[in-house]
């Protein structure tokens, strides 16, 4: 049980982690294409002169979850292939899945 709960511990705190590390990179300018779509999206939902909206603005079709799927895919895939292998309980797969 200790196990269980240190494992859902962990794993929260590094899924919160890389999450903060990725929006953090795609703030930098040397992510290229993901810095210019992740800008594109910032533009839009948060024009620079208008900061007060009385109407909710969408992220839209250039929003970045194609882009964080893409940087995100290996924290789903490698957990996968580590359950598989028998390297780790599958209890922690579902908790990586789940993150």
């Amino acid at each position: 049980m200790l196990v269980i709960f240190l494992t859902i511990i962990i794993s929260y705190l590094f899924s919160t982690f890389f999450g903060y590390v990725i929006h953090w990179s795609l703030h930098q300018s040397w992510m290229g294409l993901f810095y210019k779509a992740h800008l594109s999206h910032h533009l839009e939902m948060y024009p620079p002169n208008d900061y007060k909206s009385d109407t909710y603005r969408h992220a839209g079709k250039n929003s970045t979850p194609i882009y964080f799927l893409i940087i995100a895919s290996p924290l789903l895939i490698i957990p996968m292939i580590l359950s598989c292998m028998g390297l780790i309980p599958w209890y922690l797969l579902l908790i990586f899945l789940g993150m």
